[in-house]
């Protein structure tokens, strides 16, 4: 659980980190109208986990940074919500801010198993190291395509994506942008290679047989990344 000193530094850390992740560009008017009210969103991952979470749309439209966070394990992504709202917040950036439940953590306890035509009910205490990499492959790649959705419409710029993570979400975090850096280019066209800042909070070196220290020596992770961590 993230502390309260942790999160008030993590406010202001994280909007200076995730706003000059990359290249400075002039942020655009808030427009007229824009519905800024937080959204429930659901997702279904390509293995049939019905993923639930909370969308807080930026400020700034095209020039929106988008900020996905990761809870920790048996969290829910509603303890991130206070510091959604902040991130969101013209005071602290104005971003588009994602936060998911990850499969079996809150709202997202339910896949469809269609092979064998019954729901399964997923409980955070039996997840093993299979489910955390369905997390990275299924449930972040699931969250990212929603992101393009909304960058295709106008409403961020997923190019300069930050990544927050907790803990367990750390982890997920790091694991995360390694895969995201790992698509090769298509017809001479960047594949990925989106994330550009990753906020980890108090991270394990292992959790449930992921080592952190693997991923961070992808290429792209180590140079073209910045990170910060937080320990409480």
């Amino acid at each position: 659980m993230i502390h309260t000193y942790v999160q008030s530094a993590l406010i202001l850390l994280a909007a200076w980190l995730c706003a000059t992740a990359s290249d400075r560009v002039a942020m655009a008017q808030e427009p007229a109208g824009t519905d800024l009210a937080p959204k429930t969103v659901e997702l279904v991952t390509p293995d049939g986990v019905l993923l639930k979470g909370r969308y807080f749309p930026g400020r700034h439209a095209k020039e929106s940074v988008p900020i996905l966070i990761l809870h920790g394990w048996q969290e829910r992504g509603s303890a991130y919500e206070a510091l959604a709202r902040t991130l969101q917040s013209e005071a602290h950036g104005g971003h588009a801010v994602f936060v998911p439940d990850l499969r079996g953590h809150g709202g997202s306890t339910q896949m469809e198993e269609s092979s064998q035509q019954r729901i399964r009910e997923l409980k955070a205490e039996k997840l093993i190291k299979a489910d955390l990499v369905a997390m990275i492959e299924h449930d972040l790649d699931s969250v990212k395509s929603f992101l393009l959705e909304q960058h295709n419409a106008g409403q961020l710029n997923l190019d300069r994506l930050c990544v927050i993570g907790s803990e367990m979400g750390a982890v997920l975090a790091v694991y995360w942008a390694a895969h995201d850096w790992s698509w090769p280019p298509l017809r001479g066209t960047r594949q990925g290679q989106d994330v550009k800042a990753v906020v980890l909070i108090s991270p394990p070196q292992n959790f449930k047989g992921l080592d952190i220290r693997l991923p961070l020596e992808a290429p792209g992770v180590s140079k073209d990344i910045s990170f910060m961590i937080l320990y409480g």
